[in-house]
């Protein structure tokens, strides 16, 4: 059985984490924003613009806040899906920075440890 090679190349990492950070994560917090901007349309207090209208649910107070409470409840929905989701996101790109740090830090204590051995070798033939 093979033995999976796995190599991580940490200025890759960071620079994959830092696009999805400043491109994903960003365009989700505005879609975020937009959620929020139309759950305080749909909000209480209701003013004038939700309480006309010549239609039949226009005239009926009690069918427009019912219409406008499942409405406000949808987006509320999403707004709490939606900052879990980021949540989630940015703590897994956090984790993957991490692992390129300690990926990094771990590659120059091997180095700083075979130059050590090999100053030791050099050492030993000089004796």
């Amino acid at each position: 059985m093979t033995q999976p090679n796995i190599h991580v190349e940490p200025e890759i990492l960071r620079a994959g984490v830092q696009q999805v950070v400043s491109v994903a994560i960003q365009n989700w917090q505005a879609q975020k924003k937009a959620y929020e901007e139309a759950l305080a349309l749909v909000s209480e207090p209701r003013l004038g613009p939700w309480d006309g209208g010549h239609g039949g649910t226009g005239r009926t107070r009690e069918a427009n806040n019912a219409f406008l409470n499942l409405v406000a409840e949808t987006v509320q929905a999403k707004i709490t899906e939606l900052q879990t989701f980021i949540d989630h996101m940015q703590a897994h790109a956090n984790n993957l920075l991490d692992l390129a740090n300690r990926t990094e830090q771990a590659d120059l204590h091997a180095a700083k440890l075979l130059k050590d051995v090999a100053h030791g070798i050099d050492e030993v033939k000089v004796r």
